[in-house]
């Protein structure tokens, strides 16, 4: 649940709460909607993961952004 109160202290440029999931997990998806979230946009995203072995690679996903009115 972290990430989702991290995602609700952010706000974009309409002034609403955003947040998002990676497409592959539904259940965080549900949640967000649970929430009150609405889906707005897709977003290729990535960042960088660590392996198994210490090395580091880049991680890249479709995501599914989200927002919803600050009240």
């Amino acid at each position: 649940m972290a990430p989702v109160r991290a995602g609700a202290q952010q706000s974009d440029e309409t002034g609403k709460a955003v947040g998002g999931g990676e497409e592959i997990n539904p259940r965080a998806r549900a949640l967000y909607e649970r929430l009150g979230y609405v889906a707005y946009s897709p977003a290729l995203e990535s960042w960088d993961e660590e392996a198994a072995d210490g090395s580091i690679f880049r991680y890249e996903t479709m995501c599914t952004l989200m927002r919803k009115g600050l009240s």
